[in-house]
């Protein structure tokens, strides 16, 4: 049996003059974002953030396990 455990969503920003990404983690999100809702969030954290930066893109990670 699969049993769904989590839903992880990890919003990805570069920033000017840096090389490294900057990344914002979301635990335990709602079951089976849509394309849109995950890009929403992305352009919301782009806009909260201090500096100039723009959206590299939103990592999700599924956990599940499988028991007998």
């Amino acid at each position: 049996m699969i049993q769904k455990v989590s839903t992880k969503l990890q919003v990805q920003l570069t920033q000017v003059g840096s090389k490294e990404l900057k990344r914002v983690n979301f635990s335990n999100v709602v079951d089976e974002p849509t394309e849109e809702e995950m890009l929403i969030l992305g352009d919301v954290m782009k806009a909260l953030g201090q500096n100039e930066s723009a959206l590299d893109g939103v990592l999700m990670t599924v956990q599940s396990k499988v028991t007998k």
